[in-house]
C-alpha cells in the first residue's frame, strides 16, 4: 500500500464508510481537530490530516449556491499543550462555543499496546479521546461530557514503549505489566513516508464521509 495509489482510494473509501456509520445521522457542520505536534514526526498525524480536509465554512457563507451539496467542515490543529501552555481541550471548548458543530472529529497518532499494530490499524472510538492520555495520563478528555457534541476519534499508532517492544520480542520475557516503567518510545525508521500515506488515507476518508458525492479523484483536484 506504500508504493500503490489504488490501495490509499481503496482504504480511504472503506474508512469513509464507518466513519459514516458513527456520526450522527447527516451531520450539518462538522469540526476536525487534527491533535499532535506538528514538529514531532512520529506525533505530526493531526496537524497532517488537516492539510487533506476540505474546508467549507467560509465557502458556505460566502457561495452558498456553489457549495450547497457540501457539509460546513472546519479544522484546527491547535498544538500541544508543550507549545501552546494551553490545553488542547480548552481550545477546543472555546471553538466549540463560538461555532457550534453537530460533531467532532477528533485525529492523532496513538501508542500502540502490540508490535504488530504499529502503523498498521486503523482505531475509530465515538467515545472520544484524551489528547496526551498515551504518555500522560489525567489531561482534558474530548468527549461529549466535556464539549456536548459527540466526539468521534480517529488514530494510527504510531508509537510503542520499550517494555511493549521487550515483551513482544522475547518470548521468554516477564508480562509487560510486569516489566519497569520507561521513559524509551519507539516508532519506526520509515515514519516520516507512513505519516504522510496515513494522513491522506485518514483525510481522504473524512472528507468522502462528509461530502458524500466526492471521490478520491475530486478530492484530490479539489486540494491541489
Amino acid at each position: 500500500w506504500e508504493r500503490e495509489d489504488h490501495t490509499i482510494a481503496a482504504a480511504s473509501s472503506l474508512l469513509a464508510r464507518q466513519v459514516r456509520r458513527l456520526l450522527p445521522s447527516q451531520p450539518e457542520s462538522v469540526l476536525i481537530v487534527g491533535l499532535g505536534n506538528r514538529h514531532l514526526t512520529a506525533d505530526a498525524l493531526g496537524p497532517l490530516c488537516t492539510e487533506k480536509i476540505i474546508v467549507t465554512r467560509h465557502l458556505k457563507d460566502t457561495m452558498p449556491d456553489v457549495f450547497r451539496s457540501f457539509a460546513r467542515v472546519s479544522a484546527i490543529a491547535p498544538g500541544v499543550l508543550g507549545l501552546t501552555g494551553v490545553e488542547t481541550g480548552e481550545v477546543v471548548l472555546g471553538l466549540c462555543e463560538k461555532i457550534r458543530p453537530d460533531a467532532i472529529i477528533a485525529i492523532d497518532s496513538l501508542v500502540s499496546r502490540k508490535l504488530s499494530r504499529l502503523c498498521r490499524t486503523i482505531q475509530l472510538s465515538d467515545t472520544g479521546i484524551t489528547p496526551g492520555g498515551g504518555i500522560a495520563p489525567g489531561r482534558f478528555p474530548l468527549d461529549e461530557q466535556t464539549l456536548h457534541p459527540p466526539v468521534l476519534a480517529l488514530g494510527i499508532p504510531t508509537v510503542v514503549e520499550a517494555r511493549t517492544l521487550a515483551a513482544d520480542l522475547c518470548p521468554n520475557s516477564p508480562p509487560e505489566e510486569e516489566l519497569p516503567p520507561t521513559s524509551l518510545i519507539v516508532t519506526p525508521k520509515d515514519i516520516d513516508a507512513l505519516m504522510v500515506k496515513s494522513a491522506k488515507i485518514l483525510g481522504y476518508a473524512i472528507d468522502m464521509a462528509l461530502h458524500t458525492h466526492l471521490s478520491v479523484e475530486d478530492i484530490e483536484s479539489l486540494l491541489s
